[in-house]
């Protein structure tokens, strides 16, 4: 069984991390949401550093929808690699293929 999930959010952001999943020392970002506002100007990375330091995971996955090229990049700046894992997946009417990325957390960012 799974350690529960955490939250971090206001009404500007929403970060949930999903523990240990899929093993142990990792954690998968489920959701990062950023309001469009705050979008470009360095709050994602910023929330990211914090984030890496406050749960001192190994390393960090998610997923990302293989046409949401913005995302993909945006991750990519943030020093996230694509696994090569690709998921098909269909949740509330909405169906396409998802690729997962990753970054390990080496002490040094």
């Amino acid at each position: 069984m799974y350690p529960p999930p955490i939250s971090f959010c206001d009404s500007n952001f929403f970060i949930n991390l999903i523990r240990d999943y899929p093993e142990e020392d990792v954690s998968c970002i489920g959701q990062f949401v950023i309001d469009s506002s705050f979008q470009g100007k360095g709050f994602g990375c910023k929330a990211l550093s914090l984030l890496t330091d406050l749960c001192g995971y190994r390393e960090y996955r998610l997923r990302v929808n293989t046409r949401n090229t913005a995302a993909r990049s945006s991750w990519g700046s943030l020093w996230f690699t694509e696994t090569g894992k690709v998921l098909n997946c269909s949740c509330e009417g909405f169906s396409g293929t998802n690729i997962e990325l990753a970054r390990l957390v080496t002490g040094n960012e």
